[in-house]
């Protein structure tokens, strides 16, 4: 006998999808179902937009267009491109894009992003949103929260020396044999201290803010 062989072939096709208009009502609506981040607070500027249009219409849309980030002073940061590739969505179906935002340079405070897409014939129509989120880098969270309760230190050491010196000063002039003699004149001594606390307080503050700078620029 001779023995016979079997097997199992296994082919593969690609296919291609091919949109064609055809004649009658052509309905190309989109709907926004959410525009977010996926943190509302960043140690750095990393920052992950989401977006999921739904297709309300009849035909095969492909939305796109700029996401804008400003910053607090109203500055535009950077412009990011929604759906570069121009992917489409089908009728009646709902696609999630995401894009990405990374800077080097200084972040720090609220942003603000708008997105505005167009879809449709010659992107004649919009779909337009904004949300906002906060760069709060920990160094500089943490020399901050530092240099305020320095300050805040140094205001009550001053303070305290300054009640001290009157409350002495008073004690003197209320003691036994004080009348007769002639009054000590008042020292500017501790408004001096005060002043001068305060101005160190503030230096402090300015270097601190100068070493986050020199940090992250």
């Amino acid at each position: 006998m001779r023995p016979e062989t079997t097997g199992i072939g296994i082919g593969y096709q690609v296919a291609t999808i091919i949109s064609l208009r055809v004649a009658g009502d052509i309905a190309e609506e989109a709907g926004l179902r959410e525009f977010r981040t996926d943190k509302k607070i960043y140690g750095k500027p990393e920052v992950n937009f989401i977006t999921k249009i739904e297709n309300l219409g009849n035909v095969i849309i492909k939305p796109r267009g700029p996401v804008e980030i400003t910053n607090m002073f109203g500055k535009k940061v950077a412009t990011l491109k929604m759906n570069e590739s121009a992917a489409a969505i089908l009728p009646m179906e709902v696609r999630r894009f995401e894009i990405l935002w990374q800077d080097n340079g200084l972040a720090l405070g609220k942003y603000e992003a708008v997105m505005s897409l167009g879809y449709g014939e010659d992107g004649r129509k919009t779909i337009s949103a904004a949300l906002s989120f906060w760069v709060l880098p920990g160094k500089f969270v943490g020399f901050s929260l530092g240099g305020i309760a320095l300050f805040f230190l140094l205001i009550v050491v001053a303070v305290k020396l300054y009640v001290r010196r009157k409350l002495r000063r008073f004690s003197q002039q209320t003691s036994p044999g004080s009348s007769g003699g002639m009054a000590t004149p008042a020292r500017p001594t501790s408004v001096r201290a005060i002043i001068v606390l305060c101005l160190l307080s503030l230096l402090l503050l300015a270097v601190i803010i100068w070493g986050f700078l020199a940090i992250y620029s």
